[in-house]
């Protein structure tokens, strides 16, 4: 095992896996590119599972805790509370987008430890419970209200998350920080040099959607905005990731008979040499943080369609992308296709794009991370 330094400080990052989605791949951002000189990081994974393990560094321990079911998180409470008497880490971070938190104040109660323990709120609470049955969100209010003040530090992606939280949920302002999502340049780069493998036509105009195939994506509306565009505009639409919602997806793909212009391309690790050859992304969410999507559109060309989300706003304004307001899919269509239609305000969004996603690259933002890992731990 590798040793700690005097004055190496040791972070343990709890998170549910490594499976693809925007807060795996900030923690493999993190991970990737924090001073190991002054930061051991240790993963503690709920499952050791994930397309994202095979990008995590050889010099992140990963502990696997095994859960197999919701009554598992009782036994793994116990199971991290023996860990932090045995580790004594400095620092716990669990990256959650509930109530799950809970999990590591209590296994840090229960070790009699002093460890600092931090959560990181990655999507805006109240109105994700808005789409949960009503115990459930009685139960999650009560949990995040009562207990996580009990948190030494807060740290989420969007200002929309720490007003939520403050008028929610009551919590303490003083310890909510904020940190955007951050894009990996250099990992983009490379990546996108790899081959497609099938030929995509050169001489249509290719929207793509990159998203968990969920409710809360809200990829039916976009798929119906999709139906209305008019043919003059050559337009192909590629749907990048899975979900629950892929059969119905497909069925309604059916009945607006544009089967032979929609692709399912299912998850892909790589999906920035796909996103390379779209001129436009789709975004439909109802609620967000900081979608490392828009981020990763933006540093690959593309200009983003977003529908209104709280927060949006952070991120996407009328100099760098479309964002719209209306979910009326034929309003929104016209907005694609005047956007199709005028390649100088195509290309100047693009231009916006490219220059404001550079405050978003992890290579300025982890220092940002280290100076808040110092302030957490010392607080």
């Amino acid at each position: 095992m590798k040793k700690i330094m005097a004055d190496q400080k040791k972070i343990v990052i709890v998170l549910s896996s490594l499976a693809i989605g925007g807060t795996e791949k900030e923690v493999i951002n993190i991970a990737r590119n924090i001073n190991t000189k002054r930061f051991q990081t240790e993963l503690w994974l709920f499952q050791k599972k994930g397309e994202f393990l095979k990008f995590l560094p050889k010099t992140v321990k990963v502990i696997d805790l095994k859960k197999k079911n919701k009554l598992s998180f009782f036994r793994i409470t116990i199971q991290m509370a023996i860990l932090i008497r045995k580790n004594r880490p400095d620092l716990l971070l669990q990256f959650t987008t509930n109530h799950s938190g809970l999990v590591s104040l209590v296994a840090n109660w229960l070790s009699g430890k002093k460890t600092k323990v931090a959560i990181s709120i990655r999507n805006l609470t109240s109105k994700k419970l808005e789409l949960e049955g009503r115990l459930k969100q009685i139960i999650a209010k009560w949990v995040i209200r009562f207990f996580y003040n009990y948190a030494d530090n807060f740290l989420v992606n969007s200002m929309a998350i720490r007003k939520d939280l403050i008028s929610q949920f009551k919590l303490s302002p003083e310890k909510i920080s904020l940190i955007y999502s951050t894009v990996d340049r250099k990992a983009i780069k490379s990546m996108v040099k790899e081959k497609i493998g099938s030929k995509i036509d050169r001489n249509c105009n290719l929207l793509i959607i990159v998203s968990r195939l969920v409710e809360q994506k809200r990829i039916k509306l976009l798929i119906k905005t999709f139906s209305y565009l008019p043919k003059r505009l050559k337009v192909r639409l590629m749907i990048i990731g899975s979900g629950s919602k892929k059969k119905k997806l497909e069925d309604l793909v059916n009945r607006l008979e544009i089967v032979d212009k929609v692709i399912f391309m299912g998850n892909k690790k790589n999906p920035y040499k796909f996103m390379k050859q779209a001129k436009v992304l789709l975004l439909g969410s109802l609620i967000e943080g900081c979608p490392h999507v828009l981020l990763e559109a933006m540093e690959l060309g593309l200009v983003c369609i977003v529908v209104n989300y709280p927060g949006a706003k952070e991120i996407i304004n009328e100099e760098n992308g479309v964002l719209v307001k209306s979910i009326d899919p034929r309003k929104i269509a016209r907005k694609v296709d005047r956007l199709l239609s005028n390649q100088k305000r195509m290309n100047k969004l693009i231009k916006k794009g490219k220059k404001k996603v550079k405050a978003y690259r992890i290579k300025r933002v982890i220092k940002d991370y280290e100076i808040w890992i110092d302030q957490a731990i010392n607080v």
